[in-house]
């Protein structure tokens, strides 16, 4: 069953893309530090459950086996070096 993807106020959904929702979800969990160890890892944890749950396909680089390329995207989101929108492109990349 996939979860309902709305979010918004008056009829109007707030992030229509799957993209963009996954993107706020996890670099806000990531940035926001609500736990006390793991928020990294926790973000990009939720992040591919809610794209599994919202009928959406995560797929990895097929030139990066190891997952560098995700790490340093983490990474980066957690450092405040890597916005929300760099973030959501690089996300629509790899989603299906």
């Amino acid at each position: 069953m996939a979860l309902s993807r709305r979010a918004g106020f008056g009829g109007v959904e707030f992030s229509p893309d799957l993209a963009r929702k996954t993107a706020v979800l996890a670099s806000r969990l990531i940035g926001n530090h609500p736990l006390p160890d793991g928020n990294k890892r926790v973000g990009e944890l939720c992040a591919l459950e809610f794209v599994v749950r919202s009928g959406g396909t995560w797929t990895h680089p097929p030139d990066d086996p190891e997952g560098d390329e995700t790490v340093a995207m983490i990474e980066g989101v957690a450092a405040g070096a890597i916005g929300e929108d760099e973030f959501t492109a690089w996300m629509a990349e790899r989603l299906e």
